[in-house]
């Protein structure tokens, strides 16, 4: 099979112009979705060093307040 990587990339993005036009969805609010997905991901991912960095800085006395 002989598929020239244009082409796929117009397929794709014709299928995906497609079904925008099909859904009542913006580009900005899957981005946005896709934003929110992958800082809950890292969020989850580093819980546990963001709290020991967060108790050393308080421990430190480095912690500042608004």
């Amino acid at each position: 099979m002989n598929i020239r990587p244009d082409a796929v990339t117009k397929g794709v993005a014709d299928a995906f112009g497609f079904w925008l036009s099909q859904h009542d969805v913006t580009t900005p609010e899957l981005v946005q979705a896709g934003i929110e997905g992958a800082v809950a991901a890292w969020l989850a991912d580093h819980t546990t060093d963001l709290i020991d960095a967060i108790a050393k800085a308080v421990a430190d006395g480095t912690a500042t307040s608004s």
